[in-house]
């Protein structure tokens, strides 16, 4: 079966799963700067989870460690290979359903595509896949209609264990939330409302954007004339993830995750506060197509906070002199 055969056609990006070099610093930054609510705790894998409602997590902070980490049932879940600097260890794309999900699992055994695990998070089950620059990527789907009730507040154990998509009839009901209440973290220097894309930058760029529409199934909702990037949506036609070839500044690997600000007036207010912290934006961006400001975390891990504007994604023909990277 051919590799454009597999398309497992998520929905969304819903998550960002990050390695960082100390959780708790890490911790208190995606929450007092980033507006993000801590609502889950892995203690025995070093891991943290926040959510401002749009899933149960919009981002998950892994601490780096030189030691495997396995979960509830023993099974290795990071091996020590993995995991020892800080950076993205995946991105998560949310499914409409698990029978989406594990139809897709079976065309990629069929095609021959690596799986690199298959996962029981509870809240969620999952499907793990290497691109081919080896950006790690999870394509889940939600396992139950509150993830609140499985993340409850003592419940510290390590959840995850070992699951067979092929085992059980597969669920064909929608879990995920369907009209989130979106909610920052009260007195947060930018109140973000959720995670939004992703943007990865390619050593082949056309090998890349080959995985991500034939394998991973995004669409491509506007590519550059000069095959010099593009941009690739879910099924729900969000700006789901950026590719771009690599280029003198601009090295292959993660190149930002971004969040979405609730409108341009908090924006403008969460700058001034970053400033009056001390904190300089690494770069902001005011162009027909959206308005945002860049930082880095502590681990120097970018991320962007925007506001979407009405020009369409073909006004990216025009750059304004922008590295495109920072427009996607």
């Amino acid at each position: 079966m051919a590799a454009q055969k597999v398309r497992f056609g998520p929905r969304r990006l819903a998550h960002g799963n990050l390695f960082v070099s100390n959780l708790e610093r890490s911790l208190r930054f995606y929450t007092r700067v980033c507006g993000l609510r801590e609502v889950f705790r892995e203690p025995p894998i070093m891991a943290g989870f926040l959510s401002n409602g749009s899933s149960h997590h919009d981002v998950a902070l892994i601490e780096i460690s030189d030691r495997t980490r396995r979960g509830g049932d023993g099974r290795v879940t990071i091996p020590a290979s993995q995991g020892r600097s800080p950076g993205l260890n995946h991105f998560g794309w949310e499914m409409e359903t698990e029978a989406q999900l594990v139809e897709a699992y079976r065309r990629a055994r069929e095609s021959g595509l690596e799986v690199r695990r298959t996962a029981n998070h509870q809240v969620s089950h999952s499907v793990y896949v290497f691109d081919p620059e080896g950006n790690f990527n999870e394509f889940y789907s939600d396992a139950s209609d509150d993830w609140r009730e499985v993340w409850r507040p003592g419940n510290t154990d390590v959840l995850t264990v070992e699951w067979a998509p092929e085992e059980a009839e597969p669920s064909t009901k929608p879990l995920y939330v369907a009209d989130p209440d979106l909610s920052p973290e009260p007195g947060s220097i930018i109140p973000s409302r959720q995670i939004d894309h992703g943007a990865l930058v390619a050593n082949d760029y056309e090998k890349l954007l080959a995985f991500y529409t034939d394998v991973a199934g995004l669409e491509i909702a506007f590519a550059s004339t000069h095959d010099t990037f593009a941009v690739l949506s879910g099924s729900l036609s969000g700006r789901d993830l950026a590719l771009l070839p690599a280029a003198e500044g601009r090295p292959a690997g993660m190149h930002h995750v971004g969040f979405r600000v609730f409108d341009e007036d908090e924006l403008e207010e969460a700058e001034t506060r970053l400033r009056a912290e001390g904190i300089e934006p690494e770069m902001t961006v005011d162009h027909p197509t959206k308005r945002s400001l860049f930082l880095k975390d502590p681990d120097g891990i970018r991320l962007e906070f925007y506001v979407k504007r009405s020009a369409p994604l073909s006004a990216l023909a025009d750059t304004g002199g922008y590295d495109p990277a920072y427009l996607l």
